[in-house]
């Protein structure tokens, strides 16, 4: 993918020593909801692959030049980097340049710590059990990040249009979910929702969107979101296969749940849950 062509080389070259590497890789993040979805991709893939490795979640700022190789960080600062000689490869959240519609405009956004470990997994172990398992979690990162809520993210778009071809998700509007979080939209009209629910199966598709359209008037007055975030929460929900709710109210529920105090304990706890389940609650 043209998404992955800045940090390419150095997933690739980190790829081809770590996996053929017999000395324990050390796996380090801080203790965040972010850090985690993105360490537990890579962690699912050397377990699939039986690479050794060793957890390490700190619950205060990483400091890259106090690890001794190798290593994998997944580092707050500016871009993704491969160093040979100390084998360290530092995934951070990198700018990069997409290219998207018909006229081949080119816009500039960020791709986040997540979806790079995903790629790198994907690499390491492309057919491993719990490496596909948690591959619809690797737009997590990006939904999380602020973009959406200010502008159109074309990273987030990409990602998400990429996983709904290849089938491992869904992408759904909201009246076709089983279950959400409806603090997710704190101010949907509950009894409209439900009726349209109730109703949609035996709509068109211009009735669909008129009735969608109607669903979100009041909701753009009185949320406090961007247009961006609503019409994803609306239009494009992200659902995996088996999973309870769809990705927007996992992670709500995954932020609410992250705790002021024993940051670290809970992080792995969560790491566990990503690995074992593929889901973060």
């Amino acid at each position: 993918m043209e998404l992955f062509s800045e940090v390419k080389s150095s997933l690739k070259e980190a790829a081809g020593t770590i996996s053929s590497i017999l000395t324990p890789v050390r796996l380090v993040t801080r203790a965040t909801l972010v850090g985690v979805l993105s360490l537990a991709q890579i962690e699912a893939s050397f377990l699939d692959q039986k690479i050794p490795y060793q957890r390490t979640i700190v619950e205060g700022p990483i400091v890259p030049n106090s690890i001794s190789g190798p290593a994998i960080i997944i580092s707050s600062g500016v871009e993704s980097k491969w160093t040979v000689e100390t084998k360290i490869l530092l995934i951070s959240p990198t700018t990069i340049n997409v290219t998207m519609g018909n006229k081949n405009k080119i816009i500039t956004g960020v791709l986040g710590t997540v979806a790079q470990s995903a790629a790198l997994a994907a690499i390491l172990s492309p057919s491993g059990i719990r490496t596909r398992r948690q591959r619809g979690m690797s737009c997590s990162g990006q939904w999380l990040r602020d973009s959406l809520d200010s502008v159109y993210d074309p990273v987030w778009t990409i990602i998400r249009d990429h996983l709904q071809i290849e089938g491992t998700v869904q992408v759904l509007p909201i009246t076709e979910i089983a279950s959400i979080e409806e603090l997710t939209l704190p101010n949907l009209p509950a009894r409209t929702f439900k009726r349209l629910k109730r109703v949609w199966g035996s709509f068109d598709a211009e009735e669909r969107a008129g009735a969608l359209s109607e669903l979100v008037l009041p909701m753009v007055e009185g949320e406090n979101i961007s247009a961006a975030r609503l019409e994803e929460l609306v239009w494009h929900r992200v659902i995996g296969t088996d999973w309870p709710m769809d990705l927007a109210s996992l992670l709500y529920h995954a932020q609410n749940e992250w705790p002021d105090e024993g940051e670290v304990l809970h992080a792995g706890r969560v790491m566990d849950k990503l690995i074992s389940t593929g889901l973060p609650v």
